[in-house]
């Protein structure tokens, strides 16, 4: 694979054309990148949970990281919770969910938003925590 580099991607807001590609990215990353840490069920649940992303349809404001005019990553965010932030699995270890925080985080604050939360998996907890994100209450799902 040719090396990337994190100047090669371009950041912007989502458009509702960008749907389908988004969709595809979360289910492979879900299918590839939780496997380590649920049960095949457990991910057969997030992938049917996830199949309708419709962040637009409740306002949610949605960014995406694109290389060679290809989405490797996305973040999304309503009102003050981070519902989302993802980058392919062969985009992973980056900079670009990193970076695509940081705009949601930037985003919010010129939105007067001073304090962002989210549920994070077990398999974004780690990028969470290094990002500077403290657990407040675990979130345990049957």
């Amino acid at each position: 694979m040719k090396q990337i580099y994190l100047e090669d991607i371009i950041i912007r807001r989502a458009h509702l054309n960008d749907h389908p590609r988004i969709v595809q990215l979360q289910q492979c990353s879900l299918q590839v990148l939780c496997q380590k840490d649920y049960s095949v069920e457990q991910v057969k649940v997030l992938l049917k949970d996830k199949r309708d992303y419709k962040h637009w349809k409740w306002g949610e404001t949605v960014f995406v990281a694109e290389y060679e005019s290809t989405i490797v990553g996305f973040a999304a965010r309503n009102q003050n919770w981070i519902t989302a932030v993802y980058a392919h699995p062969e985009f992973t270890r980056k900079g670009i969910g990193s970076r695509l925080l940081n705009i949601i985080e930037d985003d919010s604050k010129a939105c007067g938003i001073n304090a962002l939360f989210v549920d994070a998996s077990i398999t974004a907890k780690p990028f969470y925590d290094s990002c500077g994100y403290q657990m407040k209450t675990p979130v345990l799902v049957s």
